[in-house]
């Protein structure tokens, strides 16, 4: 049986106070990437990164791993459509984790060299940097132009909520919204996986 990844990068939005997804993560299957981000199918995790799962009346154990945190988490501490997300998939969702800005670098560059990636584009060498960063899951740096930030997910006609995102327009790069030149800890991803 596959094991597929879900989840969106969020950034900690400095006018609204709280988490906001602005995009989709890559989802692309490599068992190496899951265990070096969350210790899923392989030895790992390799990165530093935090189980923690929205309070979606998830099994026992992981909410046992936050509390061994020392952090109390609650839906507050993710974006809404991350919240929604998980609630929809209920428990066949699994090994929620927040992966900080840093170390999905950290996991880029291990992927890059573990598998020798192609370090040419068009006949022209890319730097580590430039390679590791279109790696596995396309980082986004200071100059990625978030077009909207995912606010909350829609209700339909019957009142019950969609599993559409409502879309908040921005169409400004990351460094101007969160009016600081460093991403390490106001940008992060959460995944989790289904089996």
């Amino acid at each position: 049986m596959g094991c597929d990844i879900h989840g969106y990068w969020e950034l900690y939005h400095p006018d609204l106070k709280r988490w906001v997804a602005f995009k989709q993560i890559s989802n692309g299957r490599s068992y190496k990437w899951f265990g070096i981000l969350s210790g899923v199918r392989q030895d790992g995790p390799r990165v530093f990164s935090m189980e923690a799962t929205p309070n979606i009346n998830m099994p026992a154990a992981s909410r046992e791993t936050i509390v061994r945190t020392g952090k109390k988490l609650d839906d507050e501490n993710f974006s809404r459509v991350w919240v929604e997300y998980c609630k929809n998939w209920g428990r066949d969702l699994h090994s929620h984790t927040i992966v900080p800005y840093d170390e999905v670098l950290q996991a880029n560059l291990l992927m890059w060299n573990e598998n020798g990636n192609d370090d040419e584009e068009g006949g022209v060498m890319l730097s580590q940097d430039q390679a590791m960063m279109r790696y596995y899951e396309d980082v986004p740096d200071l100059d990625y132009v978030v077009e909207n930030i995912m606010f909350d997910t829609q209700w339909n006609e019957e009142e019950q909520r969609s599993t559409e995102p409502l879309y908040l327009p921005m169409n400004l790069p990351l460094r101007d919204i969160l009016k600081t030149d460093d991403l390490s800890d106001v940008v992060r991803m959460v995944v989790a996986y289904d089996n």
